[in-house]
C-alpha cells in the first residue's frame, strides 16, 4: 500500500466525517478504495458492532447444516471484508426470512436478503470475518467445498446433531408426492456418511445410492432416502423442517396416511 501524505490522510477523515462513501472519497482523491478502507478501520474502528455469538446448540447445528447445504463464503481483498451467504430458490423466501431471523438470533447481526429474478435466487448475506471463523471450528472443507464439506467431529450433543440434519434437509434436501419419500444428495461423500450415522443414531431407517453423471461432466451425488411413511413420520418427530415448503409436503404425507 502507498504511503499517504499527512494531507492525504487529513482530507480522507473530514470527507468521512461528514458523509462521504467510501467509493466517492476513493474516486474525489484518486486513492485506491482498499487504501481509504484502512484508514477507515484505523480511524475508526468502534463504528463496528461486534459479533456476539450465542452458544445455542440448535442455532449453531442448524446454520451449520443450512451452511453445508448451501452455503458460501467470499472474501474481498479490495474492501477487507468476509461475507456469507446462503442460497435459496425464488420460491423459499419464507424459508429465507426464517433463516434470517436465525442468523440475527445467532450472531446478533442482521444479514441482507437479495433477489435476483434472472437467477430465480434468493440470497441472504451476512458480513464478519469473526462468523467465517465461527464457522471454520465446526466444518472442514478443502480447495472445492461442495465436494469435500463435512462435520470436523460427530462429538456434539444430540439437540446439535438432529439441527444439523434439519438444516441440511432444508436446503439440499427434497420431499417427493410421488414416491412418498424424503432424500438429499450431495457431492461430497464425507457429509453424507456423517448423516448416515445420525439417522442410525436416531433409528432413523434410509437407504443410500450413487446418482452417477451421465455424461461425466458433473459429480456424482452421493443420495439418501427415506421412504416408509412410518420412517417419515418418526423423522418428522426426532428431526422435522424448519423450510416451510419442505415441511408442507412431508406433513401432507404422513397426514393421507394415517
Amino acid at each position: 500500500m502507498k504511503k499517504l501524505t499527512k494531507n492525504q490522510i487529513s482530507r480522507i477523515y473530514e470527507l468521512i466525517k461528514i458523509g462521504k462513501s467510501l467509493n466517492n472519497i476513493s474516486k474525489e482523491l484518486d486513492i485506491k478504495k482498499s487504501t481509504v478502507y484502512y484508514y477507515y478501520r484505523k480511524k475508526f474502528p468502534k463504528r463496528y458492532n461486534p459479533i456476539k455469538i450465542v452458544h445455542n446448540d440448535r442455532l449453531v447445528g442448524e446454520f451449520m447444516g443450512a451452511f453445508s447445504g448451501d452455503g458460501n463464503f467470499y472474501f474481498d481483498k479490495k474492501a477487507y471484508h468476509y461475507s456469507i451467504a446462503i442460497h435459496f430458490s425464488s420460491k423459499e423466501e419464507e424459508y429465507a426470512r426464517k433463516m434470517l431471523n436465525l442468523v440475527y438470533r445467532l450472531f446478533r447481526r442482521k444479514p441482507n436478503l437479495y433477489r435476483k429474478l434472472k437467477d430465480n435466487a434468493v440470497y441472504l448475506r451476512v458480513y464478519g470475518k469473526e462468523i467465517y471463523q465461527f464457522i471454520k471450528k465446526y466444518l472442514y472443507w478443502g480447495e472445492n467445498k461442495t465436494l469435500t464439506i463435512k462435520l470436523k467431529h460427530l462429538s456434539h450433543s444430540d439437540a446439535f446433531l438432529k439441527a444439523f440434519v434439519r438444516g441440511l434437509f432444508d436446503t439440499d434436501g427434497n420431499v417427493g408426492l410421488q414416491r412418498n419419500r424424503a432424500m438429499i444428495g450431495m457431492a461430497s461423500h464425507d457429509i453424507v456418511e456423517q448423516l448416515s450415522y445420525i439417522l442410525r443414531k436416531f433409528g432413523i431407517n434410509y437407504n443410500n445410492y450413487i446418482l452417477k453423471s451421465k455424461n461425466n461432466k458433473r459429480k456424482s451425488l452421493y443420495c439418501v432416502y427415506l421412504e416408509s411413511v412410518k420412517n417419515l413420520k418418526k423423522f418428522d418427530r426426532t428431526i422435522g423442517l424448519s423450510n416451510p415448503l419442505k415441511r408442507e409436503k412431508l406433513k401432507y404425507i404422513i397426514n393421507m396416511h394415517r
